[in-house]
C-alpha cells in the first residue's frame, strides 16, 4: 500500500505546472524570492501529490497495490505553530487542533486495514472525500497530470 499524507491546503489552488517546474530550478527560485508565497507553493505541492497518487493508483492497480492520499486533519505540530504564513490561522484555531494520535488515525487505518479495496481516493477521518470543492476551479485536465509525471520523473532522474 501507498499512503500519501497530504494537506487540505490543496483546496486553495489548481495545479500550476510552471510553479512546480520553477521549484526544480534553484536559480529561478532565488530570482523570485521577493514574490515567494509559502502558502501558494504549499497548496501547489499538495495538489500535485494528490494527482500523482491518483496516477500511481492507476499504474499499480493490476499489481494489487492500493494508493491513496489522506488529510490527517489540522494537527498541532511545530511546523504549523512556527509557520509565519499561518500565524492568524494558528491563533484562531489553535485550541481545536488535533493531537498526534488523532492525526495518525486514518493514516494508520489506511496502511493496515484488512480488506481495503479503495485506490486512488482522498481520505479524511476514514472516509473517502471529494478531491475538489464545488465550483472551486481546482480540477486539472489530463494533460497537466501527464506533464506533471514527466516533470517529476525528469527531476529525480527516473524517466
Amino acid at each position: 500500500r501507498v499512503v500519501n499524507v497530504v494537506s487540505a491546503g490543496m483546496f486553495a489552488s489548481k495545479l500550476h505546472l510552471p510553479t512546480i517546474e520553477k521549484g526544480l530550478d534553484r536559480g529561478a527560485c532565488e530570482a523570485e524570492r521577493d514574490s515567494y508565497s509559502g502558502l501558494n507553493l504549499y497548496s501547489q505541492h499538495h495538489r500535485a501529490r494528490v494527482m500523482l497518487t491518483d496516477h500511481y493508483a492507476d499504474q499499480l492497480a493490476a499489481a494489487g497495490v492500493r494508493c491513496n492520499s489522506v488529510h490527517p486533519g489540522w494537527v498541532d505540530t511545530p511546523g504549523l505553530a512556527g509557520a509565519k504564513d499561518m500565524e492568524g490561522f494558528y491563533r484562531m484555531i489553535g485550541g481545536a487542533l488535533r493531537d498526534d494520535d488523532e492525526g495518525a488515525d486514518t493514516i494508520v487505518w489506511l496502511a493496515a486495514c484488512p480488506g481495503l479495496r479503495e485506490t486512488g481516493k482522498y481520505f479524511f477521518d476514514r472516509s473517502a472525500r471529494k478531491k475538489h470543492k464545488c465550483l472551486a476551479g481546482t480540477k486539472s485536465p489530463r494533460e497537466d497530470l501527464e506533464r506533471l509525471v514527466k516533470v517529476c520523473e525528469a527531476g529525480w532522474g527516473g524517466g
